[in-house]
């Protein structure tokens, strides 16, 4: 239901939004929801394992990576939220960690992910753990990563790569500002 809500009201603006629809594929029917993410020109959809309670390493995971390289979608995953000192009690989601990511990219050889909210510490376990052709088809957002003073941003451009990132401003939990001010100082 969510996703019927999601392509309505950016139909308005699919000139400068493009839809991202959330797949749970323990879900029946979720092959139709790839499908329509596909047909609607959908550059990716995205999943919640930690939230959504299946494992990055089960079978549905896999399909769904692999339903994602066949429609030549990319994987949106999120490592966390928000900041899990700021969770309520209730919030037992764990967060992503780098076996999940490894686990997803080695699911299928043609399936590229794009993973959000992860700090430098994951960034460099995934990169570094995986084979640099995995490595290749990962993408990260910045939402979470250090800028100055530490610049954590500029380290992980010198040694994973520029290329690697996208802006991501993990709005509304965060400020838009502080991620267009990382990249311009890193």
């Amino acid at each position: 239901a969510g996703n019927d809500e999601l392509f309505a009201a950016l139909a308005p603006h699919r000139v400068r939004l493009l839809p991202v629809p959330a797949v749970h594929p323990a879900f029946p029917g979720w092959p139709r929801e790839i499908a329509r993410a596909r047909a609607e020109g959908c550059p990716a959809v995205r999943s919640y394992p930690s939230h959504y309670g299946f494992a990055a390493s089960e079978s549905a995971a896999r399909e769904l990576a692999a339903a994602c390289a066949d429609s030549g979608l990319e994987l949106v995953l999120t490592v966390r939220l928000e900041d899990e000192r700021q969770r309520h009690w209730l919030d037992t989601a764990a967060e992503l960690i780098g076996a999940d990511v490894r686990a997803l990219v080695r699911a299928h050889p043609e399936v590229r992910l794009l993973v959000t909210a992860a700090d430098r510490a994951l960034v460099e376990e995934v990169h570094f753990g995986a084979t640099p052709e995995e490595a290749a088809r990962i993408r990260w957002d910045v939402s979470w990563i250090w800028g100055p003073p530490e610049d954590h941003l500029a380290q992980l451009f010198r040694t994973v790569g520029r290329e690697r990132f996208v802006l991501g401003t993990h709005f509304p939990f965060r400020l838009p500002e502080s991620a267009l001010a990382k990249l311009e100082l890193s």
